[in-house]
């Protein structure tokens, strides 16, 4: 996977008939100055690249959903496709990583296809662009092996697909370990992830730290995206765009 490849990092999207959560609605105040990057909390560092990247203006999903993942806060955000969801949690996780660059396993991304992780390799990389980022990328297709190897070499993030990370996880203890101090889980496409990967998902999350960060972005809020949630101690903020399908 090449560094270089162009993505669209923010698509335009259409204008949505709003019919926002209630949580939605109670930050609508908080969140209306907050027409730059740097007003979310983002370090200087991660909003020059930003800009660089021609990154300006923050989208509503991006106004609601950064702050509250910088302040611990598990997080659901519910969006159309384009809506630069991905953004929101590549920024938010980057920030946070900047304050410990040494940490391995960082994070774990998960996302239903290859074509999508390599997507979200590609936006981290370029987002990430100042901080020398370790990536893996661990889904079918490719040498089991190299990716075994790739991910003993510790990189900061992890962006894998559910069957393929599952395998390693199970048949190498050494890569396990590594995961037990992951601060993020993300579930991208989290509705394709749960109606569809359940058993692998359920697996993963033995690997995990029952006090890790999750979020999960979706363009529909599903029945077994609020079942997962119900199962947090703590309450996640939710950010809705629009009536989903529950």
């Amino acid at each position: 996977m090449k560094q270089g490849k162009e993505f669209p990092l923010l698509k335009p999207c259409r204008k949505l008939s709003i019919n926002p959560s209630p949580s939605a609605t109670n930050d609508a105040e908080n969140t209306e100055h907050m027409s730059s990057f740097s007003d979310l909390g983002l370090s200087e560092l991660i909003v020059d690249n930003c800009h660089n990247l021609g990154i300006r203006t923050p989208r509503r999903v991006q106004q609601h959903c950064i702050p509250k993942v910088l302040e611990g806060r598990h997080v659901i955000g519910i969006d159309e496709t384009g809506s630069g969801k991905s953004t929101a949690f590549a920024l938010s996780i980057l920030h946070r990583l900047a304050e410990n660059p040494t940490f391995a396993a960082f994070a774990l991304v998960l996302t239903p296809t290859r074509d999508f992780a390599c997507e979200l390799v590609d936006q981290f990389f370029a987002l990430g662009h100042p901080f020398r980022l370790r990536v893996a990328a661990v889904v079918g297709g490719f040498d089991i092996r190299s990716q075994a190897k790739h991910l003993l070499t510790r990189p900061h993030l992890v962006i894998a697909t559910p069957g393929r990370i599952n395998v390693l996880l199970q048949n190498n203890p050494e890569i396990a370990d590594m995961f037990a101090a992951t601060k993020f889980l993300v579930l991208d496409q989290a509705d394709q992830l749960l109606d569809n990967f359940n058993e692998d998902l359920k697996s993963i999350f033995q690997y995990l730290p029952k006090n890790r960060q999750n979020i999960l972005f979706s363009a529909n809020m599903t029945t077994n995206m609020q079942k997962l949630c119900d199962t947090y101690q703590e309450k996640p903020y939710a950010f809705q765009a629009y009536e989903g399908r529950v």
